[in-house]
């Protein structure tokens, strides 16, 4: 089914009338929604912030359960060399969150853990979504378990974290007074001990089974995290492990956490078709579907563009899907908001000269790429051949590069990437002008999606299970150019949407190809449609009307309603 195909489903399921007692708990390590609240670390958290908006505009009963992180994730430096150094990003959550008039008590590690609820209403028109957060930064507790509190993913005691949210999550919803949801969504395995707890309270598995949805956001270890019997035997009450079955434990008395989520869950979902089928291939003895990920449209489309939807499309804001009417929009319109945007984001530029002194020129084209720093991402692909590169820069009058992103604080070849891209810069001739902006946060993830005017995304395959930076690009009327890898195999109309480099190719053997058409779709294709106004627009608008009315978390949060919340396995 292609892309028009499926958004013709999608508004055909969405006209039909839910019941309204439907809810459910939403359980995320990390929670991105507002720039003041540093409680995540990247696509995850802000796709689960998303997540809830959109939940909130349609009206939908959900509830959020997530840690409370009183240092945030980490602030990022970089350095002239660009060597990434972090320190804690302290924000001031008592005066945002409210602090509710109830604690609950668990058992971890064989001590008694105190937890204190503070709640965050997240609203849209009259309707809001109660987002908890726990803390377990009391004096009564110990000083380990006050640390929990301190940073999202400690390189120590993550496991212990992850009880609290799974464990203590599922308590903190009974002591607040809620009965049993109709769903409890598992973002990511991090969320797993939410069958535990629910096993507990039900005993019978097909109960438990009957209310959990699981969610695996990337084929990498760190989705799939596996933790010794021994280690879960001190973390965790016996009354919680009789729960697991026998055939769950690995030869090596291992336990796979995705394993325990796929085992309770009655739906289990990647986050694109591609990710589907590498998630399958991993669990072939599970059924795993696919609900492609979005972005909040609301959230991450520029003013001057959210100015002329308002006018034109006064529905997009709740129901995004009417952005496939933006092709109506006038060209002048689109050129002009889009020309705001980049302004904007070249003001943002002028604050980093200590960092590159070169001139950065907004007539000039300019090419994106604002992700995690991770060696699979490969942030440097495209310095491969800089003589190349050099030649295409000098012949089509410049070539400008923005890129941003955090590295895991103990993940080395990340902070090498950063690295790298100073490197390059040094090298580079005048007709290559790289800025790499610090601290990557939502307010510069924006900045760069609304402003660029290409979206770089490369990828090693078949890693990349989503990849909803691009989407938020193409919301912006910014062409994606990327390997077809994620949620770009399903976005990329060749051409029409954007460009594809290479074709679908898993190995080293791909790198070469990959490289060929990616100079030359740039050289040949890229670039010389870009010098043409009028034409570049039709690309633009079509990224917005196809892409952009299709990849957002309106259309992903109804087909979780329809085909994983309403659905019982049982």
């Amino acid at each position: 089914m292609n892309i028009l195909q499926r958004m013709t489903t999608t508004s055909n399921l969405l006209n039909k009338k839910e019941k309204s007692t439907l809810n459910t708990a939403y359980f995320s390590m990390e929670i991105g929604f507002d720039p003041r609240i540093p409680n995540y670390a990247g696509g995850l958290g802000i796709l689960a912030g998303d997540t809830i908006k959109a939940a909130a505009d349609l009206k939908y009963n959900m509830v959020a359960v997530s840690l409370l992180y009183k240092n945030g994730y980490f602030k990022q430096n970089i350095d002239k060399n660009g060597l990434q150094t972090e320190e804690s990003d302290i924000w001031n959550y008592e005066s945002i969150l409210e602090k509710l008039p109830i604690k609950t008590t668990i058992v971890v590690q064989h001590e008694k853990v105190e937890i204190q609820i503070w709640q965050y209403l997240l609203k849209s028109g009259d309707h809001h979504i109660p987002i908890y957060f726990l803390d377990t930064d009391l004096p009564s507790n110990s000083e380990l378990i006050r640390s929990l509190n301190s940073n999202l993913y400690p390189i120590q005691n993550q496991i212990i974290q992850e009880a609290v949210l799974g464990i203590g999550g599922v308590q903190v919803l009974f002591d607040l007074g809620y009965d049993i949801f109709d769903n409890y969504h598992l973002n990511e395995t991090h969320a797993s001990m939410v069958t535990l707890a629910l096993l507990e309270k039900y005993i019978d598995k097909n109960i438990v089974k009957q209310h959990v949805c699981f969610t695996t956001h990337t084929p990498l270890i760190g989705g799939h995290e596996k933790w010794s019997k021994s280690r879960l035997e001190e973390l965790l009450e016996t009354k919680y492990l009789k729960h697991i079955p026998a055939k769950l434990w690995e030869d090596d008395e291992t336990l796979n956490m995705a394993k325990l989520c796929l085992e309770f869950s009655k739906y289990a979902n990647g986050v694109a078709l591609k990710h589907q089928e590498v998630s399958q291939q991993m669990y072939p003895e599970y059924t795993i579907k696919a609900i492609t990920n979005g972005i909040h449209s609301s959230t991450w489309t520029s003013p001057y563009l959210a100015s002329i939807f308002d006018k034109s499309i006064p529905e997009w804001r709740t129901w995004a899907f009417s952005l496939r009417e933006a092709m109506r929009i006038e060209d002048n319109l689109i050129l002009e908001a889009h020309a705001k945007a980049k302004l904007d984001l070249f003001n943002e530029i002028s604050k980093y000269k200590e960092l590159n002194e070169a001139e950065f020129n907004p007539n000039i084209f300019t090419i994106g790429f604002a992700r995690r720093a991770a060696g699979y991402k490969r942030h440097n692909f495209i310095f491969t051949d800089l003589e190349k590169l050099e030649f295409i820069a000098k012949k089509h009058g410049g070539l400008q590069f923005v890129f941003a992103g955090k590295a895991y604080p103990n993940d080395s070849e990340g902070k090498k990437v950063i690295e790298q891209i100073y490197k390059i810069n040094q090298q580079t001739s005048d007709n290559i002008k790289i800025l790499f902006i610090p601290n990557y946060n939502m307010d510069i993830g924006k900045l760069i999606t609304n402003g660029v005017d290409i979206w770089l995304n490369n990828p090693i395959p078949p890693l990349e299970a989503s990849g909803t930076s691009g989407m938020k690009a193409s919301l912006n009327g910014v062409p994606n150019f990327s390997i077809l890898d994620g949620w770009w195999i399903e976005g990329c109309i060749e051409g029409i949407t954007g460009w594809a480099i290479g074709e679908i190719c898993v190995g080293d053997r791909c790198i070469a190809d990959e490289l060929i058409s990616m100079y030359a779709k740039l050289d040949e294709t890229i670039l010389p449609l870009f010098a043409n106004k009028t034409e570049w627009v039709k690309v633009m608008k079509q990224s917005i009307a196809i892409n952009g009315s299709y990849f957002n978390t309106h259309r992903m949060l109804m087909e979780y309603i329809i085909e994983a919340y309403i659905y019982r396995s049982i």
